[in-house]
């Protein structure tokens, strides 16, 4: 899938408020993607859209379930080292940075509010 609306997120990050603990994880789930090309890529677009790519994790799971499945996998071998806000999304997001932006507004503003 094409991960090119990353660097349109992280473009829209650098007016979000700042937390300590961004971290970005993509999960691969077809066998014949390689790890490296989507790793170089994905941190290529973090840094051209102003994100730290240093914090980018790429990770294979098994072709099984959908979404969810990932969100599980995701929750259940994290240690629970959550940040305070947390969004999933799918490799190919059905909204573009204007409202990714927008649902990172309102979770922030209610956060800090």
């Amino acid at each position: 899938e094409d991960i090119a609306w990353i660097q349109d997120v992280c473009k829209k990050s650098a007016f979000w408020p700042k937390t300590t603990d961004t971290r970005w994880t993509i999960y691969l789930k077809k066998n014949t993607t390689s790890l490296s090309l989507v790793r170089d890529t994905a941190m290529k677009l973090m840094d051209f859209g102003g994100c730290d790519s240093s914090k980018l994790v790429v990770r294979r799971l098994p072709n099984v379930g959908r979404e969810g499945h990932t969100i599980m996998t995701h929750l259940f071998t994290s240690d629970f080292r959550f940040a305070d806000i947390n969004f999933f999304l799918q490799g190919h997001p059905h909204a573009d940075a204007e409202k990714l932006e927008c649902w990172v507004r309102k979770a922030m503003v209610s956060m800090f509010n």
